[in-house]
């Protein structure tokens, strides 16, 4: 199914073209209006950078045809975290997770998760690094997350220990700086590819690949 969407919402107007496929698909739009479009419940869940009752940020829902919207949650700033980055990315337990940019208990963002069908908001974890600003799903239940820490790092967010794991460190020759929105994709179910804003012999950035399976 081929969606087009036009969404009016004060002072954002977002035109987007989205082809669905299987289950989650995340839509980087713009003023920092981010969407996933949901499949399962044909509607489209989302997050606002600002906005909202102390103008934090905010998760919204809407139906597919851009009607129904409406505010679910409002970031309150502070340790319950503010500005969420990037798109929503559902988890194995049907919860909608996402990063912030800023707030929690070290100020560099949370990492949290919303039920659609409980209402229900939880703060997940409280990282001591700035991650970026996309949760990659593997198979085996871990959110995988690029981190701007020194070079860059890899970590693993586990939503049933609720623990963040280092996985792999960057390097300048390997290629440093993995950080952002879209910057990696997982292949086979264990192989993660992505690129690099700096490193490798140009120092302009590399593409790289990451197999969970050999940790290499």
């Amino acid at each position: 199914t081929i969606y087009k969407i036009m969404v009016k919402l004060s002072r954002y107007m977002v035109w987007t073209r989205s082809l669905l496929r299987f289950g989650l698909i995340a839509i980087t739009a713009c003023w920092g209006l981010m969407l996933t479009v949901h499949a399962q419940y044909s509607d489209i869940w989302g997050t606002s950078f600002k906005g909202g009752n102390h103008d934090a940020g905010y998760v919204f829902r809407m139906d597919a045809d851009g009607g129904g919207f409406e505010k679910v949650h409002h970031f309150k700033g502070g340790i319950q975290g503010e500005l969420p980055n990037g798109a929503l990315t559902e988890g194995p337990d049907g919860r909608l997770y996402g990063l912030t940019a800023q707030g929690g208990e070290h100020n560099k963002g949370i990492i949290y998760s919303y039920s659609p069908e409980y209402d229900s908001f939880t703060i997940e974890y409280h990282p001591s690094v700035y991650l970026g600003q996309k949760l990659l799903l593997a198979p085996d239940g871990k959110f995988y997350v690029n981190s701007s820490q020194s070079s860059g790092s890899l970590y693993a967010y586990d939503p049933v220990a609720r623990s963040l794991d280092l996985v792999y460190n960057y390097s300048k020759a390997e290629g440093r700086d993995p950080f952002g929105e879209g910057n990696f994709i997982l292949v086979d179910g264990h192989r993660i590819i992505g690129t690099t804003y700096s490193g490798g012999s140009m120092d302009d950035g590399v593409l790289f690949e990451y197999d969970l399976d050999t940790s290499t």
